[in-house]
């Protein structure tokens, strides 16, 4: 029976990884961001920031490693392999929260399963994986979340408290997608029926996640009050303004629109939910069950409420990708919740609209994931191209370049106009952010970074606006510093 039983488990994560490789593989290749860069060559490994951030599992490993004379950057396809391989771990473990919902035909499970590995199998995702230096620590804290989860489930609640309390000391986010596995599970639980048990059960489980990443907040606090830490790098604005529900209402509108810019302004994830939603209330229809809709539309946009919240209690709302992800991982539940209800004729079409979502967000993870490299690309061959200048100079004058300034033109971009598919983190170019770092990763050669010289900047580089790439105007060199400016 054990053999059984892990063999199942060893054939769910097989199936779980060869997807995450067939959507994210190409990231196995060394690639960065400008974070990555900054981790490569901070002198402590970035500890301090992570304590900073109440990330102190990270902190902790990194510690760790940095005594062994290893970081995260020195190979970065390997610790690569380790995410895909932990992200796997978590994918199997959500199934098996959602296990006694699984279709008994096999061609209604590769819907199902289409659906309950979309958190993970999402444009979106995709900023996750571009911070290539911490990815690794991302998915460590979403698989304690998911444990964490299997043992709310498995009424095992000290297990829960430590598990979620590791896992929010790794990334504070992974409370939102924990919270939100744990309002599908009881709204199926209770068979999609709203009761006093199943609303207490709602509020216990999420009071949970959420007072935990408080925990997490205050523990900041208390370090820099007793001068451990110089300063905290989370702030809270309770406050609700303009510009916070300006901000809310056009990331909402992005999400279903355009998948926050990624997909073609053709209301793709709305469509999607929207179908869900007629299939749902169809077979409640037929059942004369539509009592059931109430209670899984207030799951739906409680959840919604939930990836919104952590944002929503900063000083200014900011809503990257790798948070957003998480709209995918209620879509995801949500076809859960309609495999669970649905009428047998209406379960080709639900698999079959599923299947195809997929598709769509395979289709577009390539696009982001070859333009990623385009990105990476660019910004090695740029700034090579600007170091055998420096070389042209020092061979010609017999001075040496010690000191780089970095100015920027009226309009620097962080994307590359090469790179179509990018929002926020994905796919941003590291030139003009690190510089000094993408041509000491480069070149090998550490350049002394200065502030920019006004008097530089007006005789050379004021009112000017490249939309290419030219040395000849965009670097001068005088004595002994670089003086680049970036388009």
């Amino acid at each position: 029976m054990k053999i059984e039983k892990y063999k199942e488990i060893a054939i769910k994560f097989g199936i779980s990884l060869s997807m995450l490789l067939i959507f994210w593989g190409g990231m196995l290749r060394k690639s960065f961001n400008a974070d990555t860069l900054g981790h490569m060559f901070s002198r402590d490994a970035d500890i301090a920031w992570r304590i900073a951030d109440g990330r102190y599992v990270i902190a902790l490993v990194d510690t760790t490693l940095l005594k062994l004379g290893i970081r995260t950057t020195d190979n970065l396809s390997v610790f690569m392999l380790f995410t895909f391989l932990i992200f796997a771990m978590a994918m199997v473990v959500v199934q098996k929260i959602f296990v006694p919902w699984q279709p008994e035909e096999q061609w209604e499970r590769i819907g199902y399963f289409c659906s309950v590995n979309l958190v993970f199998l999402n444009t979106l995702f995709a900023e996750i994986l571009m911070f290539s230096e911490m990815s690794v620590y991302f998915a460590l804290g979403y698989l304690l979340a998911a444990v964490g989860v299997d043992k709310f489930v498995q009424k095992k609640y000290t297990s829960m408290i430590l598990l979620f309390a590791a896992a929010v000391c790794t990334y504070q986010f992974t409370m939102i997608f924990a919270a939100i596995l744990i309002a599908f599970h009881i709204c199926l639980k209770y068979r999609e029926e709203l009761n006093f048990k199943a609303v207490i059960e709602e509020i216990v489980g999420i009071i949970a996640c959420m007072g935990l990443g408080i925990l997490n907040y205050l523990s900041i606090r208390l370090l820099k009050i007793f001068g451990i830490i110089d300063h905290a790098n989370k702030s809270v604005g309770w406050e609700i303004n303009t510009q916070k529900m300006t901000v809310l209402k056009k990331s909402l509108i992005s999400l279903f629109k355009n998948g926050h810019e990624i997909f073609p302004n053709l209301w793709i994830p709305l469509l999607f939910v929207l179908i869900l939603f007629l299939i749902i209330t169809y077979s409640c229809v037929k059942d004369r069950t539509v009592k059931k809709i109430p209670f899984i539309v207030i799951v739906f946009w409680g959840s919604m409420a939930l990836i919104y919240s952590l944002p929503m209690i900063q000083s200014e709302l900011y809503f990257p990708p790798r948070m957003a992800f998480c709209f995918y991982l209620i879509q995801g539940m949500l076809a859960v919740t309609a495999y669970a209800l649905s009428r047998k004729e209406v379960r080709r079409l639900l698999t079959f609209v599923c299947v195809c979502y997929l598709m769509v967000q395979l289709l577009f993870s390539d696009f982001i994931v070859t333009n990623h490299f385009v990105s990476n690309t660019l910004d090695e061959v740029y700034a090579n191209m600007m170091y055998q200048e420096v070389l042209k100079y020092e061979e010609e004058t017999g001075n040496v370049v010690t000191k780089m300034a970095i100015y920027k033109d009226d309009y620097a971009p962080d994307h590359y106009e090469e790179v179509s598919f990018r929002t926020d983190q994905i796919n941003e170019k590291v030139l003009g952010i690190v510089s000094k770092s993408l041509v000491w990763k480069v070149t090998g050669r550490e350049f002394d970074k200065i502030d920019p010289l006004d008097d530089i900047y007006e005789q050379y580089f004021k009112g000017k606006d490249w939309d290419y790439f030219d040395l000849s105007e965009q670097l001068v060199i005088i004595d002994d510093t670089a003086h680049w400016c970036i388009f």
